[in-house]
Formats: C-alpha cells, sequence, structure tokens
C-alpha cells in the first residue's frame, strides 16, 4: 500500500509539472489538508499493525489526488476563459485593422499628415504626406527644415502649447517650396495630435493673403516703432498736405507735449517758405531733399530735409545735422591749418586719395621734383608722377621699372607704412616714407637727406680726426660719464699716470683712478674736488681747476669742464718745465721791478736835481737875451736864442718825466673844474701857433658852437691837447693841415687831432705810447718820445680813453675820448691818481 501510494504522488506530480500549471506550493498544501483527517483518525491506535510512515503516505496520496481533481476544474474553467477573450480581442482587432485601412486609405487620399505625440515623450506616429514635406519621419519631425523659418517660430509655440496645456490651435504656414498648409492640433485622450493639411487653390491663395497681411502688419509695426523711437523728426501728411502722423521727436521740436498735440494743433516744423518750396518740389518731381535751418525746441538746428510723396500724401523725415555741420566745419578748420602748416613745413610732403590722385602736395614737394604747379592741379595719379619722374631721370636707377613701381603702388592698399631711402642719378639721396590713411589713401613723405649723409660721413671723418687728435695730443686727456665711469682717454694720460691700456679699457671707475692716481699724489683735497666735479648735478656743474705736484718733482695742472648730458672732461697737463721757466720769470721780473723803482728814482732825483740849475740857466739866458746887462751882437743873440730854445725844449722832458714819475708813484692829483671846451682848444692852440708858422702846417679847428663845458683838469687838459697838437706839425709836412674836433657822444667828449703826415707802419702802432718810443727819421719832428705816454696817462687819469688809427701814408688819427661828469660832480675837486 505504501508503495502504491508514492507510484501515485509521483504520476501525480510529473503530471502536474507537464502542463497543469498548479504550483508545487497549492498542491503539498491541498495534499495536507486532505490527508490531515487520516493521520487525526489513526492517532489513537498506536499499537494498529499499519506503520505510520504508511499512514503519512496515504494520506499525502489522498490529497494529492483532492487537489488533482480541483486543479483540473480550474484549468479548463481558465482556458475556457481565455479562449473566449480571445475570440472577443481577435474580433476587435480585425475592426480596428478595416478602421485604420480606411482612415489610411482617407489620408492619403486628402493629402494629409498627421504627427502623434503621447505625453512629453517623441512622437509616437507619423502617417501621411503633404505637399512639401519630406520623405521620411525623422526628415519631417524636423519641422525647421520645410516649414518657412516665420512660420516654424510661431508653430513650434502652438506645438509646444498643445503638448504642454492641452491648448489646440489652427493656423495656415507656408513651407520652404511656397506650398501652403492648413495646420490644426487637438487632443485625443492623453496623445496631442497635429494634422498637416493642403489648401486648396481658393484656400491657398486666401492663406497666402493672410500670411501676407500678418507679414505686412508685422512690417508696419517695426516701422512705426522705428519711426516712433528715432530721434529725428518724422511724420506724414494726407493728400491735402495735412499733418496726420509724427513721432516723438517731430513733437519735441515743435514744443508740443505729445506727437497727437502736434497734430491736433498743426505745428509746423518748417517755415512757410520751405513749405511751399516743398511742394513745389513734390508736384514736379515726387521728392525733397534739402539743408534747412528751422527752429528746435527753442534753438536754431541745421537739419537735412528729406520728403516723398506717397499714394495717400507725403511722408518726411528730417535729420538733424547741427552737430555734424559744426563738426565738420571744424574739421574744415583744422584741415586748412594742417594745409596752411604743411605749406610752411621745409619737408616735402603730398598726399594721395584712395585712387592714387594726387589730392595735396606742398611747396617743397613740388621744388624737389621740379614740377609744375598746372601738372599738380590735375591731380595725376602716382603712376604718372613715376613715369615723368623716370624721363627726368630723377628716380632710383631699375633694372625691372615696372616691378619696382608696381612695388611702391602696392604701399596704398598695405595696413603699415614703411620707409625706403632713394639715391637718384643725380648724387641726391631721397628718403621716403610712405604712411596709409585710416579713411583710406596715402601719406607720402619725401625728405632730400643728401646734406644729412654729408654731414653724417663728414662727422664721422670729424670723429675720427678728432680721435686721432686726441691720440697725438701730448697733454692728458680723460672723459667721465653720469656715471662716472671712464668714457674716453688717450694714450698721454695712460703714460702720466702709468696705466696700462688694459686697465682703462675696462672703463674703471673714478674712484679706481683716483686710488691708482693718489700713488703719486697723495692729496685728498685735489682728489675730492675732482670727483666732486665728476658727479656734480645742475647749477653745481662748474669748471674745477688744481695744481698737483707730484713726489717724482712733476707738476700737473688739472682743470675740468662740464660736457653734455652729465659727461665730464678733465685734462692733466704737465707744466713743470712752465713752472720752471715761470719761476725764472718771476725771479727776473722782481729784479726788474727793482731795477725799474731804482731807475725811477733815480730819473726822479736826477730830474729834480736838474730842474733847478737848468731854470737859472733859462733865467739868466733870458736877461742876456734882453740886454738889460749891456747889447750882445748878432752871432751872440744867436747864440743865445740857441741856448734858450734848448733849455726850454730839456725843462718840458724834464718836466713830462716828472710827470710820469708822479703818476707812476699815484701821487698825481687832479685838480677838477668846470672847463669850458672852446677856451681849452684855444688855449692849448696858443701854445703851437710859433711852431705852426715855423713849419708852415695850416690848423683846422672844428669846436660846435654848444661844445659847452667839461668836468677836468683845466691844466692837464690843456697839456693833452698840447701834446697832440705838437705831435701832429711835428709830422706833418710843410703846407699840410692839421685838425682838430670836438664831439659828444653818449655822454662822453671826444677830442679828435688828425693829420697828413706819413703814418705809423702798423707794426708800430701797438708801441707808440711806451715811453720813449720815437721815430722821427725823416720828419723834422723831435722829442723823447714821452708825448703819448703823458697823454694816454692824463686820459686814464679822467677816466677816459685813447684810440688810434693811422695807415702808412695816409696820416695819422687820435682820439681821447673824456667822460662828461659835471652833472654827478661839482667843480673845484681833487681827484688822486
Amino acid at each position: 500500500m505504501a508503495r502504491s501510494s508514492e507510484i501515485a504522488l509521483d504520476r501525480f506530480m510529473t503530471a502536474t509539472r507537464k502542463g497543469w500549471h498548479l504550483s508545487r506550493h497549492k498542491a503539498s498544501t491541498l495534499a495536507l489538508i486532505a490527508g490531515t483527517p487520516l493521520l487525526m483518525a489513526a492517532a489513537p491506535y498506536p499499537d494498529m499493525s499499519l506503520a505510520m510512515s504508511d499512514l503519512v503516505v496515504a494520506a499525502v496520496a489522498s490529497g494529492c489526488v483532492i487537489a488533482a481533481s480541483f486543479a483540473s476544474v480550474g484549468l479548463i474553467r481558465a482556458r475556457r476563459r481565455e479562449r473566449e477573450t480571445t475570440e472577443r480581442a481577435s474580433s476587435e482587432i480585425r475592426e480596428l485593422s478595416q478602421r485604420l485601412a480606411r482612415a489610411e486609405t482617407l489620408l492619403q487620399r486628402e493629402n494629409e499628415l498627421l504627427i502623434v505625440w503621447d505625453g512629453v515623450g517623441p512622437a509616437r506616429e507619423v502617417t501621411g504626406s503633404v505637399s512639401g514635406a519630406p520623405s521620411t519621419q525623422d526628415q519631417i519631425l524636423r519641422l525647421e527644415t520645410w516649414i518657412g523659418a516665420q512660420d516654424h517660430s510661431d508653430l513650434a509655440a502652438h506645438i509646444g502649447a498643445l503638448r504642454a496645456r492641452g491648448e489646440a490651435f489652427d493656423v495656415a504656414v507656408a513651407t520652404s517650396t511656397g506650398a501652403m498648409l492648413e495646420v490644426d492640433g487637438r487632443c485625443a485622450g492623453s496623445a496631442a495630435v497635429v494634422r498637416f493639411r493642403d489648401l486648396s487653390d481658393q484656400r491657398t491663395e486666401l492663406a497666402r493673403m493672410a500670411e501676407r497681411h500678418r507679414g505686412l502688419v508685422r512690417e508696419a509695426e517695426v516701422t512705426n516703432t522705428l519711426l516712433a523711437g528715432l530721434p529725428h523728426p518724422a511724420w506724414l501728411r494726407n493728400e491735402a498736405g495735412v499733418l496726420i502722423w509724427c513721432n516723438a521727436a517731430y513733437a519735441k521740436a515743435v514744443d508740443a507735449a505729445t506727437p497727437a498735440a502736434a497734430i491736433s494743433a498743426g505745428l509746423e516744423l518748417l517755415d512757410s517758405a520751405d513749405r511751399l518750396a516743398t511742394e513745389k518740389s513734390l508736384q514736379s518731381t515726387g521728392r525733397y531733399a534739402a539743408r534747412r535751418d528751422a527752429t528746435s525746441a527753442g534753438q536754431r538746428r541745421a537739419y537735412d530735409i528729406e520728403i516723398s510723396r506717397t499714394s495717400q500724401g507725403s511722408a518726411g523725415l528730417a535729420i538733424d545735422v547741427t552737430e555734424a555741420h559744426v563738426a565738420r566745419r571744424a574739421v574744415d578748420a583744422v584741415t586748412e591749418g594742417h594745409r596752411r602748416t604743411l605749406d610752411t613745413l621745409p619737408t616735402p610732403v603730398a598726399l594721395f586719395d584712395q585712387r592714387r590722385r594726387l589730392i595735396y602736395s606742398n611747396p617743397a614737394w613740388a621744388d624737389l621734383w621740379g614740377f609744375e604747379q598746372s601738372f599738380l592741379d590735375e591731380q595725376p595719379d602716382e603712376g604718372t608722377l613715376l613715369d615723368r619722374l623716370r624721363e627726368a631721370r630723377k628716380l632710383p636707377e631699375q633694372a625691372d621699372y615696372q616691378l619696382w613701381k608696381s612695388k611702391q603702388l602696392a604701399s596704398h592698399a598695405s595696413a603699415e607704412g614703411y620707409e625706403s631711402l632713394w639715391h637718384l642719378p643725380d648724387q641726391r639721396a631721397i628718403r621716403v616714407h610712405r604712411q596709409p590713411n585710416p579713411l583710406g589713401g596715402l601719406t607720402l613723405v619725401q625728405e632730400d637727406v643728401t646734406e644729412h649723409f654729408g654731414l653724417l660721413r663728414s662727422s664721422e671723418t670729424s670723429a675720427r680726426m678728432q680721435r686721432e687728435t686726441l691720440d697725438a695730443l701730448t697733454d692728458s686727456v680723460v672723459v667721465f660719464g653720469s656715471d662716472g665711469r671712464l668714457k674716453l682717454s688717450n694714450p698721454a694720460f695712460s703714460a702720466l699716470w702709468r696705466f696700462t691700456p688694459s686697465t682703462l679699457a675696462e672703463k674703471p671707475h673714478i674712484d679706481l683712478v683716483v686710488a691708482a692716481c693718489a700713488s703719486l699724489h697723495a692729496d685728498p683735497v685735489v682728489w675730492q674736488g675732482l670727483r666732486a666735479a665728476v658727479f656734480a648735478v645742475g647749477e653745481d656743474r662748474a669748471p674745477y681747476k688744481a695744481r698737483i705736484s707730484r713726489r717724482d718733482g712733476t707738476v700737473i695742472d688739472v682743470a675740468t669742464m662740464p660736457l653734455p648730458e652729465g659727461a665730464t672732461l678733465a685734462t692733466f697737463v704737465d707744466v713743470t718745465a712752465q713752472v720752471n721757466v715761470e719761476r725764472g720769470l718771476t725771479d727776473r721780473n722782481e729784479a726788474l721791478e727793482v731795477a725799474d723803482r731804482i731807475k725811477t728814482d733815480f730819473v726822479k732825483h736826477v730830474s729834480y736835481e736838474l730842474r733847478s740849475p737848468l731854470q737859472n740857466i733859462i733865467g739868466f739866458a733870458q736877461l742876456l737875451a734882453e740886454a738889460r746887462v749891456g747889447p750882445l751882437n748878432d752871432k751872440q743873440a744867436e747864440y743865445m736864442s740857441y741856448i734858450m730854445s734848448s733849455s726850454t725844449a730839456l725843462l718840458a722832458i724834464i718836466t713830462d718825466i716828472l710827470d710820469l714819475a708822479t703818476v707812476d708813484a699815484g701821487a698825481m692829483e687832479l685838480d677838477l673844474s668846470r672847463v669850458d671846451i672852446s677856451d681849452t682848444v684855444q688855449g692849448a692852440v696858443a701854445g703851437i701857433r710859433d711852431r705852426l708858422i715855423e713849419h708852415d702846417v695850416k690848423l683846422q679847428i672844428e669846436v660846435p658852437a654848444n661844445a659847452g663845458g667839461l668836468l677836468a683838469d683845466p691844466r692837464r687838459l690843456r697839456q693833452i691837447l698840447f701834446n697832440l697838437l705838437s705831435n701832429a706839425i711835428g709830422f706833418s709836412q710843410a703846407g699840410k693841415t692839421v685838425r682838430i674836433a670836438v664831439e659828444r657822444e653818449d655822454g662822453h667828449v671826444l677830442f679828435k687831432v688828425e693829420d697828413q703826415g706819413r703814418g705809423i707802419p702798423a707794426e708800430r702802432l701797438a708801441r707808440v705810447f711806451d715811453r720813449f718810443e720815437t721815430a722821427t727819421t725823416g720828419t723834422r719832428h723831435r722829442g723823447a718820445g714821452l708825448g703819448l705816454s703823458i697823454v694816454r696817462s692824463f686820459a686814464e687819469l679822467h677816466g677816459g680813453q685813447v684810440m688810434i688809427r693811422s695807415a702808412e701814408g695816409r696820416g695819422t688819427s687820435v682820439t681821447v675820448k673824456i667822460p662828461d661828469a659835471s652833472a654827478k660832480t661839482g667843480g673845484g675837486k681833487s681827484v688822486a691818481a
């Protein structure tokens, strides 16, 4: 029994696995439920011979049988229900397929296109076709590729609203090929459906007209917005000329609060004369354009008026060009100023426009190339100018002229300027600078630099010569820069201070140079002064001089000179030999000064000693000549005359010597007083009357009647004039004329004495004022050579000066110039020399 139960259970499980589709959990559960009574019935009988395990198996088997029965019944019912459901679904599918086929056939027949979206996902279905639509589903969904740009943006907005909020729409759109489509969108359940449908001819025309109307409306709105927002006055008039529309700028220009106020009040921007001219122009040509002045917001402004006739009247626009007009005048003034400036420049300048035509050239440019002004007034292009210059052989020689010319003309299209140098056949050098202008055209600057290059070569040659000269100098020369470093030196410097060439080649600092030189001269004062001169700036840059006595006995004069850019030139001159000579000359000069003092004292002493006996001789000679002690025969009288004349001459020489000695000793005093110039001249002339008669010389006196007076020592002034007249008479030949003249000049009195003698050679002219300097050979003049010395001494005592002018064979002119201090100094004063 147990075995039979196991076999039944196995079959039951196999059948269950093969197709009953009953879960093991349910079968086990049913088996346990069915077998439980058996187990409970067997439980009170433990002594039964039937084993407990067999009883369990039997119970389970019974349960399985019962469960299988229930499962079979359920399976049969489920299959029946499934078959009924399948039949109903098949019937519905057949019906829907037929309806779908009819719908697709209808869509194909009516040229419609459907696009269906579910929620926010991609399109679920695309069905049908319309004119202008692509053939593939992906291309159809890319509406921007086949719908017009403006219509696509509107359609995309409608589709977005439909899918997001269920808003239906019905619009007409144009494809990129021009086909007109009617598009409507609706919601079907949770789906959004958009239908595209071709329009009929009449509907297409209506759609196109509607589309055109929308476009015109949009254009009108844009135009109105643009005109209303313009900062320039704009207006419309009807056929009667009445203002029917204006913008805010027009209202502001006519002082109206709003455009409506300006229209209602009929305010006009132009005056009556301009409006009359406008009407005439519109009637004749349909257009009016002019620049007129009008009052805008209380100010006079300049407007460019543009008015055109329309089908309903006229439309006008006034552009305020006041600032532009003022700016244009300013630009014209600046341009004219630049032209005038360029006209005065010595640098040749020419301007070309965008067409390469010459529009301006200054006189320097025309003179540089020798162009006639009439030719330049024709505004030739640069190519023509180059060809003419080539014909005149005023361009650089070129192997390929056309290639060179094309490169020159190419600069007009270049963004950057460039510079070149032309070497002309006539040996001139022209620097050419081409600079493109920002607004087109070209500025051409051509400068003759022939002289510059000549000066450059001359400068280089001069620099080489100066370098060679500097190297050949025996004096030491060195130049320090503003940084204190050695910039230049000559071999004499390195030899004088025992520097090696390699040391100076390193451009040492002045501190190193001073340290090296201090080994030969350790005086810090000199080197500090030299260093201060090198590093001085501004007004402190002054020459510095010093003398160095080195340990080896060499004497050196140091001198510095400031140079441009902060440099300093220092010279070291070996003056050892000169110092030795100076010392010898100084000793000799001191000895000569002592000898001169001894000589002066001797002459003074001798003069004083001779003067008294000489006066006695003159006195006794005069007594004898007057025959007071007895008559003299003719021979005795003649000899007595010689004695008196010689004694008088000797007395004059002694007096002159004493006067000069007094001047040299600084003991001469002037007795100043107001002197009448005419009387003083006559007094001096009276002293030389006998000499005029003796030498047969004429005297010409030129003293103006208003000569007036002079503050001077009368005796010394007469002595000056007497000596000058004596010299002039002594060096004049018989029959000649001596001239004395008086002039006033810039607060001075000039006494001029001129003779017609043989003149003074140029080599002796500088020595005529030296004492005892005389050249009487060939003349009748006799003297010790002290006359002009006394004249100069006395003139200088009066604060004046003596000037002499003479030429051999043309006579001599001596001028004494004495200041007239009579207005500042009273008469009767004594002035010590």
